[in-house]
C-alpha cells in the first residue's frame, strides 16, 4: 500500500476531510476490535474494516497537500530519520488527556480556535543503541506530587518548533524572536527520559496556546503543521552538567527532528480590532483585554471587551513597527511593572497596580521587520477588576484602585522596555545599544465592566470524600481542609461522620490535607470531585508516638496542650517556616499521668521520600505556672520518655548610656530556639521578636519581662540617632549594622540584665 502514503500529492481539501472522518471512524472500531483475535472475526467484518480505509482513499480527487499517511493505513507516516529518532505527529480533540497521551485518540482536524489546536507527538528511537532526551514531564528535581507529571505547555515550547502552511503552500511568516541562553534554567525541572531501540516517547503538544500572539498571525483557515523537535542544546547541557552532575544531564540529544505534516482548519474567532497608540521610535502598540473565565470558552465567549465584576482579565500588548527598518527589544516572556490607566465616565482616573512575582522570568529578544507585529503578555490586566480571590493570570488583589464599580471606562496601559538589564552567557549587555529602551503608551481602549450574573460562574455542586482504613472501614471523625488546586479553601475544620462533603465544588482538582485518629495524617493532591460520585481516599495506620510530662519534682502535668509547629524531612534543609507560629493546632493533650500520646504523625511523606523521615516539632503549653517548651526533632514511633517542664521565669533589667544614647535607645527582644537538623550546619533558629517597651526613670531606662520559658533570651538594640532601619527574617529581628546584640541564657529569673551601646554580659 505505497501508494496509500503518497496520498498527501493529490489530495482535494474536502476529500481530506472526508477522508480523516473515515479513517477515524475505522480506528475506532478497530480498536475496540482489537482484543479479539482476527481470525475470530466474521469475514464481512474484517473485509469493512479494510473497505474504510480504501473508501478514505478512492473519493480523494484534487491537488492540495494532506497529511503524511503510513502504509499502515493506522497512523500517519513519520517524518524522516535523523541521528536515530523519528518523529510522527497526529491531531487530536482539545480533550485528550496529557497525562496519559494514547496514539488511538480519534484524529480530529477541525478546532474551534487556535488556542484548541492539539497534537501528539511520538518520538521513537529507530537506532540499534539507546538514546536519552529531554521530554515535558517533571523530573525528581520538582516536589511531589509533581514528579513524573507531564507539563507541556512549560517545557514544550524550549523543546519544540512548528512550522505553519497555508494550502497554498505559503509559511505563515512570523516574528524572529531569540530567546536568552537560558535553556538548561527552564529544563532543568524535565525529566531525561531514556529510550532503548524501538521504544517511543509520546507526548502531547498545544502549539499555540502558549503563543500569545497567534490571534494575530494565524487567521482563521485551513492549514498544515509540521514539528520540529530541538531536544537539548550543547551548551545547556554543559551549564546543567555544571551545576547538577548527578543528573547526567550530558549526553542527551540535540537536532532538528522534522515530523509528517498534519492538516487542521481553525474555526472563526471574534475579530480584533486594535486601538494603536502614538509613534514611538517607529513603534506602536494596541492593548487586547481577554475574558480569562475558562468556563466559558466552550460556546459562552462575552463580547469583546465586556466583563463582569470581579471577572478575570489577562492583558497583551500588541507592538507593531511602522518604520522602514527593523527594530529589536527585550522582554520578559511574562511582563510586570507595566502600568494602567482606568477613567471612568467622570473623569476619574485610576491606577491599579498589578501583583508582583519574585523569582527568575525567562527572557527573549523579538526583531521585527517592517510591518510585522509582536504580542506580548503583561500581568497588569489581572490587576484592573476587584477581587479578593485568585483569578486568571494574576494572584489576589485587592487594590484599592482597581475597579470595583459596574460601569463605562477606558484604559491605556504604558509598557517600560530596559527596565529589567542583565546580560547574556557571553557577558554581553541586555538590553543592548542597538535595542529599543523606553516606554511606549497603547491607544485607549472603552470597555464594559457590568454586574456579574449567574451564567458568569461555573456550575457548583456539592462533592463528596470519605476516607477509609486500609481494612476498608470508613474512618468516623478527625481534621480535613480542602481548597483548590489553584488555592481557594472550600473546607476546614473537623469532620464528623462516614461520609464528608464539600461545598462549591467546580470540577477543579482539589488538595486535600487529612489527620484522624490511629493514621497518619496525609496531603492528596490533584482529587478531582465529581457530583454523581464519591472520593474514595485510603489513609495509613500510625505508629504511636508519646512522651510524659513532669514537674522537677516528679509530678505528671495533666492537661498540658500540644499544639503542632513544623514538619520537615530528615534530610532537608531548614524549614518550611511554621506559619501559625505558636499557636498552632492543638493535636494532643496530657492526661492525669502526664503521658501525651500523639497517633497521626506520618512516617514519610509519599511525594517526598527521597528526603527521607518527616521530622516533628511541637510546642508544649502547659498550665500556670509551668513555662513552655518545644519538643523535637520527633519522628513517628518514637517513645521520648519523661520530659521535665520548668517553671516560667522573670527577668528585669536597664539600659544605660549617654543622655543622647537613651533619648535614642530602641530595643526588640525574643527567645531564639533551635530547629535541629541531621546535619548541624542546618540548624537554624526560630524566635518571635517582640519590642522592648522601657520605663523613664530619670536618667536610666528600666525594663521587666515575664511569663519567660528558659533557655536563650536575646536583645537587639539600637542606640544610633535617626530614624531606625529594621529588619526581620519572617518574626525574627535581623541586626543591622548599627544593632548591638546581648544574649543570655536563663536557668532562673534574673533582675542583673543590662543594655549599652557595647555588650558586656
Amino acid at each position: 500500500m505505497d501508494w496509500l502514503a503518497n496520498f498527501s500529492a493529490f489530495a482535494h481539501p474536502g476529500a481530506r476531510r472526508l477522508w480523516i472522518k473515515l479513517e477515524t471512524d475505522r480506528r475506532m472500531l478497530e480498536a475496540s476490535l482489537a482484543a479479539v483475535p482476527a481470525r475470530n472475526l466474521p469475514v464481512r467484518l474484517r473485509s469493512l474494516l479494510l473497505l474504510g480505509t480504501v473508501l478514505a482513499v478512492t473519493t480523494a480527487t484534487g491537488g492540495a497537500e494532506a497529511s503524511d499517511v503510513g502504509s499502515a493505513g493506522s497512523l500517519p507516516q513519520a517524518g524522516p530519520v535523523s541521528e536515530g529518532l523519528q518523529l510522527r505527529v497526529i491531531a487530536v480533540g482539545n480533550g485528550a488527556d496529557e497525562q496519559n497521551p494514547d496514539l488511538r485518540a480519534p484524529i480530529v482536524s477541525d478546532f474551534a480556535e487556535w488556542r484548541s489546536v492539539t497534537l501528539l507527538a511520538e518520538i521513537k528511537n529507530v537506532s540499534d543503541m539507546p538514546i536519552r532526551l529531554m521530554g515535558v514531564r517533571y523530573g525528581d528535581s520538582v516536589t511531589g506530587p509533581y514528579i513524573g507529571k507531564s507539563n507541556s505547555d512549560h517545557f514544550a515550547p524550549v523543546l519544540f518548533r512548528y512550522d505553519f502552511v497555508t494550502l497554498a503552500g505559503d509559511s505563515v511568516r512570523t516574528p524572529q524572536r531569540t530567546p536568552r541562553d537560558e535553556q538548561f534554567l527552564e529544563l532543568s525541572g524535565a525529566r531525561v527520559e531514556s529510550l532503548r531501540p524501538g521504544e517511543a516517547l509520546v507526548c502531547l503538544l498545544r502549539p499555540l496556546k502558549m503563543r500569545h500572539d497567534a490571534p494575530h498571525w494565524l487567521p482563521p483557515g485551513e492549514f498544515s503543521i509540521r514539528v520540529r523537535y530541538l531536544g537539548t542544546s550543547q551548551a545547556a547541557q554543559d551549564v546543567m552538567n555544571k551545576h547538577w552532575p548527578d543528573k547526567r544531564y550530558s549526553g542527551l540529544w540535540h537536532g532538528e527532528l522534522i515530523s509528517n505534516s498534519v492538516p487542521v482548519k481553525i474555526g472563526d474567532q471574534r475579530p480584533l480590532e486594535l486601538v494603536w497608540g502614538p509613534v514611538t521610535a517607529g513603534l506602536q502598540a494596541a492593548v487586547e483585554l481577554r475574558d480569562e473565565d475558562t468556563h466559558r470558552r466552550e460556546g459562552r465567549l462575552l463580547p469583546r471587551n465586556e466583563f463582569p465584576l470581579q471577572g478575570a482579565i489577562s492583558s497583551y500588548v500588541h507592538l507593531k513597527n511602522v518604520s522602514d527598518r527593523s527594530i529589536s527589544f527585550w522582554t520578559e516572556q511574562f511582563r510586570q511593572g507595566d502600568t494602567v490607566e482606568a477613567t471612568d465616565v467622570n473623569g476619574k482616573v485610576m491606577k491599579p497596580v498589578g501583583p508582583f512575582f519574585t523569582g527568575w522570568s525567562p527572557m527573549e529578544k523579538w526583531t521585527l521587520q517592517p510591518g510585522e507585529i509582536a504580542t506580548v503578555y503583561t500581568n497588569i490586566g489581572s490587576a484592573l477588576l476587584a477581587t479578593s480571590r485568585s483569578r486568571g493570570r494574576g494572584a489576589p488583589n485587592a487594590h484599592p484602585e482597581s475597579i470595583a464599580q459596574a460601569g463605562d471606562y477606558r484604559i491605556q496601559l504604558e509598557l517600560n522596555f530596559g527596565n529589567l538589564r542583565t546580560r547574556d552567557g557571553k557577558g554581553n549587555p541586555i538590553p543592548g545599544p542597538d535595542d529599543f529602551q523606553g516606554a511606549i503608551r497603547t491607544g485607549i481602549i472603552p470597555i464594559v465592566v457590568r454586574p456579574r450574573r449567574p451564567e458568569d460562574d461555573p456550575p457548583k455542586f456539592i462533592g463528596r470524600i470519605q476516607f477509609r482504613s486500609t481494612g476498608g472501614d470508613a474512618i468516623q471523625g478527625g481534621t480535613v481542609a480542602v481548597r483548590e488546586q489553584a488555592g481557594e479553601e472550600l473546607l476546614k475544620g473537623e469532620f464528623r461522620g462516614a461520609t464528608v462533603d464539600i461545598p462549591d465544588c467546580q470540577g477543579k482538582p482539589i488538595y486535600v490535607s487529612v489527620r484522624a485518629q490511629g493514621h497518619e495524617e496525609q496531603v492528596f493532591h490533584e482529587l478531582v470531585p465529581d457530583p454523581k460520585k464519591t472520593l474514595i481516599v485510603e489513609l495509613v495506620p500510625a505508629k504511636r508516638t508519646q512522651f510524659r510530662l513532669l514537674t522537677v519534682s516528679g509530678k505528671p502535668i495533666k492537661g498540658a496542650k500540644v499544639r503542632y509547629f513544623n514538619r520537615s524531612k530528615a534530610l532537608a534543609g531548614s524549614g518550611p517556616y511554621p506559619v501559625d507560629g505558636r499557636n498552632g493546632p492543638v493535636w494532643a493533650e496530657s492526661d492525669s499521668s502526664g503521658l501525651v500520646q500523639l497517633d497521626s504523625l506520618q512516617s514519610i511523606d509519599p511525594y517526598d521520600k527521597r528526603l527521607g523521615e518527616n521530622v516533628y516539632w511541637f510546642y508544649i503549653e502547659p498550665p500556670l505556672p509551668w513555662a513552655p517548651r518545644f519538643v523535637g526533632p520527633l519522628r513517628a514511633g518514637e517513645d521520648l520518655g519523661p520530659l521535665t517542664l520548668l517553671p516560667l521565669l522573670e527577668v528585669r533589667g536597664e539600659v544605660r548610656g549617654s543622655k543622647e544614647e537613651l533619648d535614642n535607645f530602641a530595643a526588640e527582644w525574643d527567645q531564639p530556639e533551635a530547629m535541629r537538623a541531621r546535619d548541624p550546619a542546618r540548624d537554624w533558629d526560630y524566635a518571635e521578636s517582640s519590642v522592648l517597651t522601657t520605663t523613664r526613670e530619670g536618667d536610666k531606662l528600666t525594663f521587666r519581662l515575664s511569663n519567660l520559658r528558659p533557655g536563650r533570651l536575646r536583645f537587639v538594640s539600637n542606640f544610633q540617632p535617626g530614624t531606625k532601619s529594621v529588619s526581620h527574617e519572617y518574626s525574627k529581628r535581623k541586626p543591622g549594622k548599627d544593632d548591638v546584640v546581648l544574649e543570655v541564657q536563663l536557668t532562673e529569673s534574673r533582675s542583673d540584665i543590662v543594655l549599652t551601646s557595647s555588650v558586656k554580659e
